[in-house]
C-alpha cells in the first residue's frame, strides 16, 4: 500500500509540473488542477511473484509543440512482504486530454476581440518588423545611389572624352638665324636666346618674333606649324628713309636730328623707328611711324595738310587759289592746302586784288576793301 501510494502521488506530481511548464510556455494563468484518477477496485488473485514496477511516461499534450516525456522515477521497491499479504495491484494513471489555452480561456470567459487576436499578435508584429525593414532599407539604398551618382566623374557621362594627345597643345620648331649673330631673340615679347637659335616647344599659330642687335631690331610675324619646322633668317645693317613733302621738314628721331643725303635719304638702322616732321613756318609738327629694312629704302610720303580760309569783301566779289574758283564773298572756312598760295579777289563791277599768303595748319583769312 506504501508503493502504491507513492507511485500515485508521483504522478499526480508530474501532471502539475506539466500543467506549470504548459502555462509557462502559453503566457497564460496555470490550468486548474487536473481530477484524481478513480481508483480500481482490489480483486482476489492468488499471490504471484514480485516483480520490478515498470516506468510509466506520463506526456503532456501540447497543440503547438510537443514537450520532451517525463520520466517518473517510482522509488525503489520495498522489502517483500511476508507471504500471506497479496501483492498489490498496480494503479493505471489516466492523462486528461488537455485543450488549446484560447479555446480553454473562450470556454471560461467566453468569446471576445482580445482573445481572439491574442493569436495572432506574434505575426502581426513580425509583418509589422518586416514592413519598417523594408520602408528604412529602400530609403537607406536610395540615399546610397543617389550619393553614388553624385559622386561619379564627368568621364562618366555619354559625351567621349577627348584623347590626351589632343587635350595638350601642339608645338612646332623656329630656328633663327641673323647677320651678323648674336642678336637677342624674342618671342611673343619674351627672351628665349640668341642667334643662331633652334626653339622646339613653340605653340603652333601666329607668333611675332623680334631680334634685337646694336645694328638695329628687326620684327617679324611667323606661322608655326607642327609637322615642318619654321626658319627666320635676317641681315642686320642699315636700310634707309625717303621723305617726299610739298614743304621743307626737318626730321628728328627722340632728341637726335636726322639729314638725309645728296639723294633726299636718310641712313636708319633696320627696324621700327618713330620720326618727329616739323615746318615751324607752316605750324606743322606730327610724328610718323616707318620700318626700315636691311639694305631697302622706305618710302614716307607726307600728303599735304590741309587748312581752311575764310575771305570778305567791301563789294560782291568772287574766290580764286591758285587759278581755281573756290566761291563767292563771303566765303567761310573753305578747304585750303598748307604751304605758299595765290588768292585772287574778283569784284563783280569790275577789278581784283591779288595775294600771295602762306597758308599755315591755323585757319586763313583775308579781308578785301576795293574802295581804297
Amino acid at each position: 500500500m506504501e508503493s502504491s501510494k507513492g507511485v500515485r502521488d508521483a504522478a499526480h506530481a508530474a501532471a502539475s509540473w506539466a500543467r506549470a511548464r504548459r502555462a509557462v510556455w502559453a503566457g497564460d494563468a496555470p490550468l486548474p488542477p487536473a481530477p484524481t484518477a478513480p481508483r480500481r477496485p482490489a480483486t482476489a488473485s492468488p499471490p504471484a511473484p514480485l516483480k520490478p514496477e515498470p516506468r510509466e511516461t506520463v506526456t503532456a499534450a501540447r497543440t503547438d509543440a510537443a514537450p520532451s516525456p517525463v520520466v517518473v522515477q517510482p522509488p525503489p521497491p520495498a522489502a517483500p512482504p511476508p507471504p500471506a499479504v497479496p501483492a498489490p495491484v498496480q494503479p493505471v494513471v489516466q492523462v486528461e486530454p488537455t485543450t488549446h489555452p484560447a479555446a480553454r480561456h473562450e470556454d471560461e470567459r467566453g468569446a471576445s476581440p482580445l482573445a481572439a487576436v491574442l493569436p495572432f499578435l506574434p505575426r502581426m508584429a513580425a509583418a509589422a518588423a518586416i514592413l519598417a525593414l523594408l520602408v528604412v532599407g529602400g530609403r537607406y539604398v536610395a540615399g546610397m545611389l543617389a550619393t553614388r551618382e553624385s559622386s561619379l566623374p564627368a568621364a562618366t557621362s555619354t559625351k567621349p572624352a577627348p584623347a590626351a594627345s589632343s587635350a595638350r597643345k601642339a608645338t612646332g620648331v623656329l630656328r633663327v638665324n641673323s647677320t651678323p649673330s648674336g642678336a637677342q631673340v624674342l618671342v611673343d615679347g619674351k627672351a628665349r636666346g640668341v642667334t643662331p637659335l633652334a626653339l622646339d616647344d613653340v605653340p603652333t599659330g601666329a607668333h611675332a618674333v623680334e631680334i634685337v642687335s646694336s645694328e638695329g631690331t628687326i620684327r617679324r610675324s611667323v606661322t608655326i606649324d607642327a609637322d615642318r619646322p619654321t626658319d627666320l633668317t635676317e641681315s642686320i645693317f642699315s636700310g634707309w628713309v625717303a621723305v617726299h613733302a610739298p614743304f621743307d621738314l626737318s626730321v628728328t628721331e627722340g632728341s637726335r636730328a636726322l639729314r638725309a643725303d645728296d639723294r633726299g635719304q636718310i641712313l636708319l638702322p633696320p627696324g621700327r623707328h618713330e620720326l618727329r616732321l616739323v615746318n615751324r613756318t607752316l605750324a606743322y609738327d606730327q610724328i610718323h611711324r616707318v620700318e626700315v629694312t636691311p639694305g631697302e629704302i622706305a618710302r614716307l610720303d607726307i600728303p599735304p595738310p590741309r587748312s581752311t580760309l575764310t575771305v570778305t569783301a567791301s563789294d560782291p566779289a568772287e574766290v580764286f587759289v591758285d587759278g581755281a574758283r573756290v566761291g563767292d564773298t563771303p566765303l567761310s572756312d573753305a578747304p585750303i592746302d598748307v604751304g605758299t598760295r595765290e588768292i585772287v579777289v574778283k569784284r563783280a563791277s569790275g577789278g581784283e586784288r591779288r595775294v600771295t599768303a602762306t597758308v599755315t595748319m591755323k585757319p586763313y583769312t583775308l579781308n578785301v576793301d576795293f574802295s581804297r
